[in-house]
């Protein structure tokens, strides 16, 4: 008990952290963030807007690379707005959308890790939150957001297996029981394991799909067919759990890798 007390009250310290940092982020959002279904609809007039906004701003909105924002940059937006004519309206919606495209993905991040944001003249003063923030964001994307494979620089819809054994990495953290690190022997994990972590996918940053890829990942190799050989599955909340089947596959697997150990 006084174990399961302990992972308890990590967890909800885990729990409490991200929740500061998320009221870390909504403290400095520079404008009213728009939706990626908004921005996409409206893709060819934020292509217009961003055009416009760095030829009128070059020093903040260079053509090369990102530079972070200053708080209260929007509203600072609002008179260049009126007065900007590109053959449509520059209503606020439109402008939110142009600045949440342009405050989002690796580049910006990074720009916002310098810890100096740029107002509308191109001079820059040192913010510490933006330094930490960019940190934040940075590390989600490298953890858990891998359909942006800023890597490579180009989307995919698979997670690599860098990614994939730092999603494992993070479980073994939380919950050192259930995903042990070598040389102790792996758990089985029970059917359903998936569902009970969304949860904790939340906390961290990490899509569904990323999950379910590190998750094969772990259940592959002779460790996990050793573990399932044993017809016991294990739960988060650490209470073994009998299953024939998982006996029987795993005995099958075992017997799989020693005939191809003996093929090779």
């Amino acid at each position: 008990m006084e174990q399961k007390s302990r992972k308890q009250a990590r967890f909800e310290r885990r729990l409490q952290r991200r929740k500061d940092e998320k009221k870390q982020e909504r403290a400095h959002f520079l404008y009213p963030r728009m939706t990626k279904e908004f921005c996409k609809e409206h893709e060819e007039e934020i292509a217009v807007i961003l055009k416009r906004l760095q030829e009128d701003f070059p020093q903040t909105f260079p053509k090369e690379g990102r530079r972070a924002l200053r708080t209260g940059i929007f509203r600072d937006l609002d008179e260049w707005r009126y007065e900007t004519s590109l053959g449509f309206p520059i209503s606020e919606e439109l402008l939110s959308a142009a600045l949440s495209t342009w405050c989002d993905g690796v580049d910006y991040f990074r720009a916002l890790e310098t810890g100096l944001r740029y107002d509308l003249t191109g001079h820059a003063t040192e913010d510490p939150v933006a330094k930490n923030y960019g940190r934040i964001r940075l590390r989600s994307l490298a953890i858990g957001s891998f359909q942006q494979e800023w890597v490579r620089g180009k989307k995919t819809d698979r997670v690599t297996q860098k990614e994939a054994i730092a999603i494992i990495q993070e479980l073994q953290e939380d919950y050192p029981t259930l995903f042990p690190k070598k040389p102790a022997p792996k758990k089985a994990l029970h059917r359903g394991i998936e569902e009970e972590l969304l949860p904790w996918c939340k906390i961290h940053h990490i899509e569904r799909p990323a999950l379910q890829q590190a998750l094969r990942y772990w259940c592959c190799g002779v460790r996990y067919a050793k573990a399932l050989a044993e017809g016991v599955r294990y739960g988060l909340t650490g209470e073994p759990i009998a299953d024939p089947d998982a006996a029987r596959c795993g005995l099958a697997k075992l017997q799989h890798y020693e005939a191809k150990k003996g093929n090779a």
